[in-house]
């Protein structure tokens, strides 16, 4: 029984380790996660601060550029530390992080691109208005010319704060206003092709800005899509952990519960085969009182009280006359009269001997109990015998009790010689009593 108990208390120990493991695992899984979150987070913060740069170039405000090229940098380098990622792999996303990385690539050359041509496209602005002070100063005549360089200057200014695209046939028909003005004046008509060239360009840059501006925003769309489906994956792979732990907890807790209740039921089984065999040792199979055994260890408990033994009278004689089952119903009636007068303090000792612990210091409680006890046996009793008793007054704890046997034997011995049926309580200068110790030395 107790080797069953020490394998189920090493089963449980094992349980608490595999779910102490379990946890470290988790902890260990979690982290990785949210390192794996946090640098998808990042490359969408990224992702959205390079939205906005862009946005800040087309409405003139100010960008800082090596900042620009750093989130750039960041990005990249976090791609580059995704890809060995161990989580990536077992969350089957290095399709999904390659598609961002050519996502990426892309946007990388089209901001690259932006910046180049609307510096282009800046500069070309200043450098028309300097070419119109210029055509001004050569002294033009034409009004309709000025008008037409005016007007191609407005539509830029607005073209490029507005972000509105003009129409190109209307600029065109500007352009060739301007192309067909004669002219003798060298450095004014160098001036006006000049401007003419220039237009061309800048009307060109301005158109491929916005296609850019919207391929931008197109590859920006889809990168943050691609992010936000790795960050979906993650989520999902949590829950499906969370999941996982919850089912194997309750599976380990479950098998947990039922070793401990196992553990209950062995040691309340243990408990009782204790008990009975404590019973076993310390009770009288046969009348059920406490035996000689349970007498020793509780008399030590007590002093000031009184002891008394009874023999039954003729006992033997009893057992060979009327065979030994009605022996034996006489000793279970004496032991039911006594544990009815006596509970929990009557004993058998040994054959016909039995001892009660009577709780008084006076001897008239004594001869009451023994004539209530015949009274009942004479009333009660199947079966007619008398009992022959010795009473012994306990002075102190811890008596000793091959003394105290010998004082029973010899206040008995007194009593059978009175003829029996009697009670003596152990005096030294009872006669019966000198003579019992003096043979009792001699032999």
């Amino acid at each position: 029984m107790i080797k069953k108990i020490k394998y189920f208390l090493v089963a449980i120990i094992l349980i608490f380790l595999i779910i102490f493991i379990k946890k470290l695992e988790d902890y260990k899984n979690f982290s990785n996660i949210y390192a794996l979150e946090k640098k998808i987070n990042n490359l969408k913060e990224i992702n959205i601060v390079l939205k906005e740069n862009i946005e800040k170039i087309y409405n003139n405000l100010y960008v800082n550029y090596d900042e620009t090229i750093e989130n750039i940098k960041d990005f990249k380098n976090i791609l580059n530390i995704l890809k060995n990622d161990r989580l990536i792999k077992i969350l089957g996303l290095e399709n999904l992080l390659n598609n961002i990385n050519d996502k990426f690539y892309y946007e990388t050359k089209i901001i690259e691109k932006i910046i180049e041509e609307n510096a282009i496209i800046k500069s070309s602005f200043l450098y028309l208005f300097f070419l119109k002070k210029e055509i001004v100063i050569s002294n033009i005549k034409d009004r309709k010319v000025i008008d037409t360089i005016n007007d191609i200057l407005n539509r830029f200014t607005y073209e490029i704060f507005s972000k509105e695209s003009s129409d190109k046939e209307y600029f065109k028909k500007n352009i060739e206003i301007i192309k067909n003005y004669k002219t003798s004046n060298k450095k004014l008509a160098k001036y006006l092709e000049i401007y003419v060239n220039q237009s061309q360009i800048l009307f060109d840059l301005t158109k491929d800005s916005f296609s850019l501006l919207n391929e931008f925003k197109n590859y920006n769309k889809k990168l943050s899509k691609n992010l936000e489906q790795i960050n979906f994956k993650i989520r999902d792979y949590k829950n499906y952990i969370n999941r996982q732990n919850l089912i194997i907890e309750i599976i380990l807790q479950v098998i947990m519960l039922f070793l401990i209740i196992a553990i209950f039921f062995l040691i309340n089984k243990e408990q009782k085969i204790e008990q009975k065999l404590k019973r076993m040792v310390e009770y009288d199979f046969l009348t059920g009182l406490p035996n000689r055994y349970k007498l020793i260890k509780d008399i030590k408990k007590f002093k000031d009280v009184y002891v008394v033994r009874f023999d039954i009278d003729n006992f033997s004689y009893i057992n060979e006359k009327y065979g030994m089952s009605v022996g034996d119903e006489v000793l279970k009636f004496l032991a039911k009269v006594l544990n009815s007068l006596c509970p929990n303090y009557a004993y058998r000792a040994s054959s016909d001997e039995f001892l009660v612990l009577c709780k008084t210091e006076k001897k008239e409680d004594i001869k009451i109990f023994f004539n209530n006890l015949k009274e009942e046996i004479k009333k009660s009793s199947p079966y007619f015998f008398t009992l022959s008793g010795g009473a012994y007054k306990l002075s102190k704890k811890n008596v000793d009790i091959g003394k105290l046997n010998n004082y029973f034997r010899s206040a008995i011995f007194s009593a059978k010689k009175r003829g029996g049926d009697y009670l003596i309580f152990y005096d030294n200068n009872d006669l019966f009593i000198k003579e019992f110790e003096y043979y009792s030395k001699i032999g």
